[in-house]
């Protein structure tokens, strides 16, 4: 008998399923399980909601991609949109969806780590460790003050996402003359205008920029010729989605 015989409709007596020598809930779960493999089967690559059928079965991406051999930045991928899966990962993901039951060891698996011990005691109360410079300081040291050279200025900058500095630096090392930065965070941004206390602060949340603030910093310091900065990155991140 297959899934789709009417004696597995979800519709139908308890008697019937009685009969069949199966339970209610083992015939939910086979009707399940057969809508599931129907949908992957029909369902177009482009229409495919992988995250969906995944959590639908509370399999995390990393358990998934295990289980498939897929690594997980193409699961996040094929989640997100960016590309779509081919046929080979399209098989292999069907394969472990309708056999379920032969991976439970890895699906019930305890993360490591799992529990941990916190105190309130601090660092700063421990005996210190000793320690010594070796080579790889000094190194270390000689190429931040080689940065910290300010050669003539050749060309002007701005600094986006800027935190304490570490781009400006190595811009300014290159001869970039950077006439101001923006930053979210108070505290990085005090940090900034320590290591650089000429640098204007143009602003702190870049999405709150107005059109007039930035033409009078324009008119003030002249064209800038490039605009550099670390952005979040949350759009590159997988942390977080294989929950």
């Amino acid at each position: 008998m297959s899934f789709g015989d009417p004696a597995l409709r979800p519709h139908d007596s308890s008697s019937a399923c009685r009969g069949l020598g199966i339970t209610i809930k083992s015939a939910s779960a086979a009707i399940d399980k057969f809508d599931v493999l129907q949908t992957m089967r029909h369902m177009s690559k482009s229409q495919l909601d992988l995250r969906s059928i995944r959590q639908n079965h509370s399999i995390s991406q990393a358990r998934l991609s295990e289980l498939t051999g897929i690594p997980q930045y193409m699961l996040s991928a094929y989640e997100l949109g960016k590309s779509q899966p081919t046929p080979q990962h399209l098989t292999a993901v069907l394969s472990v969806i309708s056999n379920l039951d032969r991976h439970t060891e890895v699906l019930t698996r305890k993360k490591r780590y799992r529990n941990h011990t916190y105190t309130n005691e601090h660092k700063s109360s421990r005996p210190r460790r000793s320690y010594s410079r070796t080579a790889e300081n000094g190194a270390y040291l000689n190429a931040l003050k080689e940065l910290s050279n300010k050669p003539r200025p050749t060309f002007t900058g701005v600094s986006l996402f800027s935190g304490i500095g570490g781009f400006s630096l190595g811009f300014r090392s290159l001869g970039c003359d950077i006439k101001g930065f923006v930053e979210i965070d108070d505290g990085l941004s005090e940090i900034y205008s320590a290591n650089f206390p000429k640098i204007e602060r143009i602003g702190d949340d870049i999405t709150q920029l107005k059109t007039d603030h930035i033409k009078d910093f324009l008119d003030r310091n002249g064209p800038i010729d490039v605009i550099i900065g670390g952005s979040p990155c949350q759009g590159f991140s997988l942390s977080g989605l294989n929950r």
